[in-house]
């Protein structure tokens, strides 16, 4: 069976526990894309959480400026 998992990034290591334990009983199974590449190495959950919280804000200030333009 084909099993995809959804959740929060910042359950990457859980994300990656229950995936295991999944494809040892024979299932294949998807992870979200940046759990992939946080466990990959590739980025670091610090530095995911940390660009994340910055694109909110930053997204955040250009809502609240457009609303006040109208």
């Amino acid at each position: 069976m084909k099993i995809v998992i959804c959740a929060s990034i910042a359950f990457t290591n859980k994300i990656k526990e229950v995936s295991d334990i999944l494809t040892k009983q024979g299932h294949r199974v998807e992870i979200p894309y940046m759990a992939r590449k946080i466990l990959d190495g590739e980025v670091s959950l610090r530095e995911f959480l940390r660009i994340k919280k910055k694109n909110v804000e930053k997204l955040a200030r250009r809502d609240t400026l457009l609303f006040k333009a109208r």
